[in-house]
């Protein structure tokens, strides 16, 4: 797995889990 394929995979992690606390705190 090259650098780039690894930083992509880890920012689609951030942005999925900053989504998931974005939608608790609308859901809340």
């Amino acid at each position: 797995m090259t650098n780039e394929q690894a930083a992509r995979r880890h920012s689609s992690r951030d942005l999925s889990a900053a989504s998931n606390t974005i939608f608790i705190l609308i859901s809340s």
